[in-house]
């Protein structure tokens, strides 16, 4: 019942959806059903309706071209304001920011080349272009650092780039406040760069991404 309930939800996400609606749909009282659904669920039907509706908005920022407003009247909601509150607050940027930094990532994930450096690996638009290697001089707390250097002799073209990540099972931090710190040094970075992280869930929809590009890192720095 739960699951012919959230395929019904799924067809009609773009149209008026309410407890009444959907309980008369699944046959039960809406008591009832409401409490059903929140067991299996997780959630309150409201929560669950706004979380995919935003979900699928996201889809929209990322794959079409639809002003902002016209994706926050498409899904309901009053106002380009109403939704932008709504939006960052499940996916931590606004819509703006949200279309232009994933669409980025998106481009980033089509290429990897292995590094040298054991469980690690480089990415972006052309990890070709980059070199990674433990740094033999440079030490932080007696350990080596990493060494991550653009080995082009040209200028990238666009807005080539390059970074180093590796990846790591995220249940043992379910329900747990993460800190990622580091240290950096650089060295005639012409353009910019910083530390990273991504969060994905098992879908590999991105629910959380920081790469300090507005406070970002440039020049030469220690």
């Amino acid at each position: 019942m739960i699951h012919n309930s959230i395929e019904f939800i799924e067809k009609h996400l773009e149209e008026e959806l309410n407890l009444d609606r959907i309980a008369k749909e699944a046959g039960f009282s809406k008591f009832h059903f409401h409490r059903l659904f929140q067991k299996y669920v997780g959630k309150s039907v409201a929560e669950y309706i706004r979380s995919r509706r935003l979900s699928s908005a996201a889809q929209l920022l990322l794959y079409s071209e639809e002003r902002i407003l016209d994706i926050a009247m498409l899904y309901g909601f009053d106002s380009q304001e109403a939704f932008t509150r709504a939006f960052k607050g499940l996916y931590a940027l606004p819509p703006a920011q949200y279309r232009s930094q994933i669409k980025l990532l998106i481009q980033e994930r089509e290429e990897f080349t292995m590094s040298d450096i054991n469980g690690w690996f480089i990415t972006g638009t052309s990890p070709s272009k980059y070199k990674a290697s433990l740094d033999m001089q440079i030490y932080h707390k007696g350990r080596n650092s990493v060494s991550l250097e653009c080995a082009a002799t040209e200028p990238l073209e666009g807005n080539g780039f390059g970074t180093l990540m590796q990846q790591f099972d995220a249940k043992k931090y379910l329900g747990k406040r993460m800190r990622f710190a580091g240290f950096i040094r650089t060295e005639e970075v012409s353009d910019w760069c910083g530390l990273w992280m991504r969060i994905d869930d098992k879908l590999q929809n991105m629910l959380g991404f920081d790469n300090m590009q507005y406070r970002s890192i440039k020049g030469t720095a220690s």
